[in-house]
């Protein structure tokens, strides 16, 4: 893994007025009742909802907490965090991602 530099300002805002948004990723030891969440992390940027442009990442508002499971992490949940699919087909979270040049949070 290698830090992200993130800047101060992706883009200039260009139109209407901006929306928050929050890139949220969780990481567990599965998906059954009885599994835990081992990650949580929260990016909060701003974008244009017209474009889906990223214009600011709060990165000093960040979270990112991690503890240590319980349980032991199941193969499928091993198999799913090492394949860096994207469950989503969003344009702000697809905008966000490429804009962080992260596949890390299945970018």
């Amino acid at each position: 893994l290698r830090r992200l530099h993130i800047p101060a300002r992706f883009n200039n805002p260009s139109g209407p007025p901006l929306k928050r948004g929050l890139v949220v990723d969780v990481e567990t030891t599965g998906l059954l009742p009885h599994d835990e969440v081992i990650q949580l992390a929260m990016l909060p940027f701003d974008y244009e909802p017209e474009t889906g442009r990223i214009i600011d990442v709060y990165k000093d508002e960040a979270f990112d907490q991690r503890r240590e499971p319980t349980v032991p992490i199941s193969a499928d949940a091993s198999a799913f965090l090492l394949s860096g699919s994207l469950p989503y087909n969003d344009v702000v979270f697809t905008q966000a991602c490429q804009t962080l040049n992260t596949n890390y949070y299945y970018c």
